[in-house]
């Protein structure tokens, strides 16, 4: 009965030490792989480093020695030299700034967008006379027609029979649908009116 049981404790044991260096290799390794990735990963940014160093500017008292009595001192100034801070990190002033600026472009936008007047382009033409006769025949139906001139990409000039001004893109669509229906203008279609 003695053998059989240090048999039995023997190959646990070689089983159990094997088993055991294999999970620490393992462990091990799953531990650096994972905290590499990890620490990788969650590296603050290069201004979140900034903030954190330590502060080059701030001076600290220098311990005072006590003075005899007929001892004199004669101060003089230090100077502290600032860390200079190169062009590609943002400031928090730099960073506020940008800031202004994005508020201020979308306050621009906003107001452009209501004060943006829509038109309705009934048609465009190369001949002068074309196109005041179709604005002549809107004008005595009682739309308000206007031709407006502009220049292609090739220099040549074409006139653009508009009808109405709109604040609402929506009562412009209307109007377009309008004008295709009752004055066969199939070519309408609504833009913004330049000023």
């Amino acid at each position: 009965m003695k053998q059989a049981e240090s048999k039995d404790r023997t190959s646990v044991m070689y089983i159990g030490k094997g088993v055991i260096i294999a999970a620490i290799i393992i462990t091990a390794s799953l531990s650096f792989t994972l905290g590499f990735f990890v620490g990788k990963s969650f590296r603050p940014s290069p201004v979140e480093q900034l903030s954190a160093a330590p502060r080059q500017d701030i001076i600290l008292p220098q311990p005072v020695e006590l003075l005899k009595k007929d001892e004199t001192v004669s101060l003089q100034p230090v100077s502290v030299e600032k860390p200079q801070i190169q062009a590609s990190q943002e400031t928090p002033i730099t960073r506020q700034a940008q800031e202004t600026k994005s508020v201020q472009k979308t306050q621009e936008t906003v107001k452009a967008a209501k004060t943006r007047k829509y038109t309705v382009q009934v048609e465009a033409f190369k001949n002068t006379s074309t196109a005041d006769a179709l604005k002549e025949k809107l004008n005595k139906k009682g739309y308000k027609a206007s031709v407006i001139s502009v220049k292609t990409k090739k220099q040549e000039n074409l006139l653009k029979v508009m009808v109405g001004e709109f604040t609402n893109r929506k009562e412009a669509e209307v109007m377009s649908v309008k004008l295709k229906k009752t004055e066969n203008l199939q070519h309408a279609f609504v833009t913004f009116k330049s000023e």
